[in-house]
């Protein structure tokens, strides 16, 4: 079991959301529409978690005839299209968001997603409330797997790395907690592929945290 923390900093998709429907969608348009091309899903499995041009830039291969500015809002420009298709939230999550937030426990949110659809994501499913501070690429200029936007979600709650724990489904989120100090735990329930990055603690269910 994960233990007792005063601190608890989530990712976002794939750990709260389930978003890799969505996500495999956007990226099989914004590709074709980009180069004409169409990667394997479990390559763009791979790298989510990694903030949307770092991603385009590993597909694409750095190439510097692409307009990235454009391709990134076709690609966001279908994702807000089509997003009431694809998105909802894990089981349990409201749940113990809630029950934790009750056991005063400081929330952060640490995701690699641009703030416009975190807002309009976490709104829709009003689990906004539940958190003090968002982290995301548009307020921190560190990104996952480096420590900085842990390290930033941490100063704003006033908690110590060693009684704060990051739970996330990818291994950016894993290393990113780690290298801040804190102890990591894994969501089995959408993580795809072998476990390379290892976490401190394996849970099948958000509700584990309880």
């Amino acid at each position: 079991m994960p233990g007792n923390y005063e601190s608890y900093l989530f990712d976002l998709d794939g750990t709260l959301l389930h978003s890799i429907d969505l996500i495999i969608k956007c990226f099989e348009y914004s590709l074709s529409y980009a180069a004409g091309i169409s990667l394997p899903e479990q390559m763009i499995r791979r790298y989510i978690g990694l903030p949307l041009k770092k991603q385009f830039e590993i597909y694409l291969g750095h190439n510097k005839g692409l307009d990235y500015d454009d391709i990134m809002q076709k690609h966001m420009d279908f994702q807000l299209a089509h997003w009431k298709n694809y998105l909802y939230l894990y089981d349990g999550v409201i749940e113990t968001l809630s029950a934790l937030k009750n056991n005063n426990k400081k929330l952060a949110l640490v995701t690699s997603r641009r703030e416009n659809t975190v807002k309009i994501y976490t709104g829709h499913f009003q689990i906004d409330r539940f958190f003090e501070i968002i982290i995301t690429p548009d307020n921190c200029s560190l990104h996952k797997p480096d420590p900085g936007p842990a390290l930033a979600a941490l100063h704003f709650l006033g908690t110590s790395a060693k009684h704060a724990l990051f739970v996330g489904d990818a291994e950016f989120d894993i290393l990113c907690g780690r290298s801040a100090g804190m102890k990591t735990c894994l969501v089995k329930y959408s993580h795809a592929g072998e476990i390379i990055e290892q976490p401190d603690f394996v849970i099948e269910n958000l509700r584990e945290l309880l």
